[in-house]
């Protein structure tokens, strides 16, 4: 069990690299799409009109394009998988899982008003 556990995690954090990857193009997408507002009087009317603002203008999906899991790393916290794996791999894992989670709360700590 530990073995398939550790196996999920490593595809987990697979395809978490992946979508980090996206969300960073797609950041920088959005940092242009702010460039090119400040330098647009039209874009800006778009931006915020009728009192409200238009976050989609600029970020057409949100703050966040993707989400990153950590299901599987719960599933193994839960089992008492890191009382069997080695104090080097439990501390990589926990650091990378409290930087997703960080990423995460991104979202919920950019006010949009």
């Amino acid at each position: 069990m530990t073995k398939d556990l550790l196996n999920s995690i490593r595809a987990e954090l697979i395809v978490n690299k992946k979508f980090e990857e996206e969300q960073y193009a797609y950041h920088l997408k959005v940092l242009r799409s702010m460039d090119s507002a400040l330098m647009s009087p039209e874009i800006q009317k778009q931006i915020v009109f009728n009192d409200e603002f238009h976050i989609t203008r600029i970020a057409p999906q949100g703050v966040l394009y993707r989400y990153l899991n950590d299901v599987t790393w719960e599933v193994a916290k839960s089992h008492d998988v890191l009382s069997k794996v080695n104090l080097k791999t439990i501390t990589m894992l926990t650091y990378i899982y409290q930087k997703q989670a960080r990423i995460m709360k991104a979202k919920d700590e950019i006010k949009v008003f």
